[in-house]
């Protein structure tokens, strides 16, 4: 038996009561429970009957048991998609970019002499990207209702890990060396260069969190 517009509508009001917050997770909700819905029905339930039954066929944790699913499965998809395009740019395509960009790093350390004076030209600038990263999330704030946009824009939040390193490393001012090369110049260059990598990678993955949100969007316009 197919269900109306008005009880797929109904539906959907019964699984946002039920604290399912996000859209996505409640399509995906909404899928399962029109379904056996729709079975139950065939066999003589009325609509009332049939969705009671088919909520508590889902335990004593209800639909929130789903949502802890989606979002397990959800998180590690994002995670692979994280970790697989930031080792990428330590493959054969970038790897002589990735090395020219530290000894870029390690290069202004040098000229300028002096640890924190040459800290207060390169940080500002990742300041910035952060601040940046701040802004970005801001503007795309029509996505915050869906499961995959928090958990693709949640690496931003690991970003201040990556300054409390490089502080810990300047505040070392220590003047050994490693072949030849300043100690703490070069771990700040090796963090810099890791930050950089890292912020790229968390931008790239927000967009395919926004891609999949969008996605979601035009499919839920198309439902009843």
């Amino acid at each position: 038996m197919r269900l109306t517009k008005d009880q797929i509508a109904e539906i959907k009001s019964f699984i946002n009561k039920k604290g399912i917050k996000y859209i996505d997770v409640q399509m995906e909700i909404l899928d399962h429970v029109a379904s056996s819905v729709e079975d139950k029905m065939a066999d003589h339930l009325t609509f009332d009957q049939a969705l009671r039954e088919t909520h508590t066929s889902f335990g004593v944790f209800g639909f929130s048991s789903v949502e802890d699913g989606i979002s397990s499965a959800l998180r590690k998809k994002y995670s692979g998609v994280f970790w697989s395009q930031f080792i990428s740019f330590f493959g054969i395509k970038y790897i002589a970019l990735v090395l020219l960009a530290g000894a870029l790093f390690y290069k202004i350390q040098i000229l300028i002499g002096d640890y924190h004076h040459s800290m207060m030209i390169i940080v500002p600038i990742f300041l910035c990207v952060v601040g940046f990263a701040v802004l970005f999330r801001i503007n795309f704030k029509k996505y915050k209702e869906f499961l995959v946009y928090r958990i693709s824009v949640s690496y931003l939040g690991f970003l201040g890990s990556f300054l409390l390193f490089l502080n810990v490393i300047i505040n070392s001012g220590s003047n050994a060396t490693f072949l030849g090369l300043n100690l703490t110049c070069l771990l700040a260059s090796i963090i810099l260069v890791l930050f950089t990598a890292y912020i790229i990678t968390a931008y790239k993955t927000i967009l395919k969190g926004i891609e999949e949100s969008e996605s979601l969007i035009q499919k839920y316009k198309t439902l009843p």
